[in-house]
C-alpha cells in the first residue's frame, strides 16, 4: 500500500511540471496570436477600406486620386511623425493641431517680407513652442497631458489675436511652389516633404542615440534614469522635434491652401493620434515602429477621399471616420501594455 502511496506521489509533480509546461506554451502561443493580429489588422483595414471603395467609385484606383490621396495625407503625415516621437517616450502632446495653426497665420503674415523664408519661421515657431512644452515637463513638471492641453489653449488664441479671427491670404507664387510645386508624375513638392521627413524620422528612431533614447524612456523612465540616461534632456529633445514637425506641416499647409487659417490645423491633433495608435505605438511608449505611422494615415487619409468620392457629406464622414478610427484603435490596441502616458 505504502509503495502505491509512493507512486502517486511521485507522479503528482510530474503531472504538475507537464500541466504548468503547457499552460506556459498555450498563453505565449496565445499571445503570439494576439500580437500578429494586431500588427496585422491596420493592413487588413486598409485593404479592406480600398476594396471598398474601389468597387464604389471606379475612379478611386487611378493615379491621379493616388496622388490625391498622397497630397491629401502629407500634413497629417507630418503632425504624427512629431506625435508618434512623444508618444513613443510614454508623452502626448495635445498642442499639435494649435502649433499647426500658430504656424501657418504667422508664416503667412511673414510672406510679403520674407518670401519663401517664412517657412523657416514657421520652424522656428514649432522650436519655440517644443521648448515651452519641454520646460513645462522637465522642469516644472507638469504632466503632458495638462501642459499641453494648456499651450493648446493659448496657442488657439494667439492664432485668433494674430489674424482678428480672419484667415490671411497669400499671394506670393514663390511660397505656394513650396507645397504646390509639380515634379514628375505631376507629384506636388508636398509630397516630397512629408517623404523627406518621414525617412528623417525612421532613421533618427532606429539609428541614432536620440532614438534608442526615446525608446528606453518610454519603456522604463525610472529604469532608464537609474542607468544613467539623461532622460529630461530627451523629452525636451522630443517635444522641440515635435513642435517643429507640426510647424512645418502647419507652414506647408498655408502654402497648399494659399492662406493661413486660425484654426486650419487644428482638427489634425486627434487624427495624428489615431494614426500614431493604428500604427501600433501605445499610448505609455517603449515600443512601436515611427515607419508604421504611415500605415494609420493611410488609413485615415484613403477612407476621407474615398467617402468624398462617394459624395458623402462633411457631416457623415466626420461620423463613419469617427467610428471607423475608434474600431482600427480598439483592434490595433495592446491593453496588455496600456498605462496612462506621463
Amino acid at each position: 500500500m505504502s509503495d502505491v502511496k509512493r507512486q502517486r506521489s511521485d507522479a503528482a509533480p510530474a503531472d504538475m511540471t507537464a500541466l504548468s509546461s503547457l499552460s506556459r506554451w498555450t498563453s505565449g502561443l496565445n499571445r503570439r496570436a494576439r500580437t500578429g493580429w494586431q500588427t496585422l489588422f491596420p493592413y487588413f483595414s486598409l485593404l479592406g477600406i480600398i476594396i471598398i471603395f474601389a468597387i464604389a467609385a471606379p475612379r478611386f484606383l487611378s493615379f491621379g486620386n493616388a496622388v490625391n490621396i498622397a497630397s491629401q495625407s502629407s500634413i497629417l503625415l507630418l503632425i504624427a511623425l512629431g506625435s508618434a516621437l512623444v508618444i513613443l517616450m510614454g508623452s502626448i502632446d495635445l498642442s499639435v493641431g494649435a502649433t499647426a495653426s500658430l504656424a501657418g497665420v504667422l508664416t503667412a503674415t511673414a510672406v510679403p517680407s520674407l518670401g519663401p523664408w517664412a517657412l523657416c519661421l514657421a520652424v522656428l515657431v514649432g522650436a519655440g513652442v517644443g521648448i515651452v512644452n519641454g520646460l513645462l515637463l522637465t522642469v516644472v513638471r507638469i504632466p503632458s497631458f495638462l501642459a499641453t492641453l494648456g499651450t493648446m489653449s493659448v496657442l488657439s488664441g494667439l492664432s485668433l489675436i494674430v489674424t482678428d479671427g480672419v484667415p490671411v491670404g497669400i499671394n506670393d507664387d514663390r511660397f505656394i511652389e513650396l507645397a504646390s510645386f509639380r515634379f514628375l508624375y505631376n507629384i506636388p513638392a508636398l509630397v516630397l516633404w512629408a517623404a523627406a521627413a518621414f525617412v528623417i524620422c525612421v532613421l533618427l528612431a532606429s539609428l541614432t542615440r536620440v532614438g534608442r533614447y526615446i525608446y528606453a524612456i518610454g519603456g522604463g523612465e525610472r529604469v532608464a534614469a537609474v542607468s544613467g540616461l539623461p532622460v529630461q534632456r530627451y523629452k525636451f529633445y522630443a517635444f522641440m522635434l515635435c513642435g517643429c514637425l507640426s510647424a512645418l506641416g502647419g507652414g506647408l499647409l498655408a502654402s497648399w491652401l494659399q492662406s493661413g487659417s486660425p484654426n486650419g490645423a487644428d482638427g489634425y491633433m486627434l487624427s495624428a493620434i489615431a494614426a500614431v495608435v493604428m500604427g501600433g505605438i501605445p499610448l505609455n511608449g517603449g515600443h512601436g515602429g515611427i515607419g508604421r505611422t504611415l500605415l494609420g494615415v493611410l488609413v485615415i487619409g484613403v477612407l476621407a477621399n474615398g467617402l468624398n468620392l462617394c459624395g458623402v457629406g462633411p457631416y457623415v464622414q466626420s461620423v463613419i471616420q469617427g467610428v471607423v478610427v475608434i474600431v482600427a484603435v480598439s483592434f490595433s490596441l495592446d491593453r496588455s501594455k496600456f498605462s496612462i502616458m506621463k
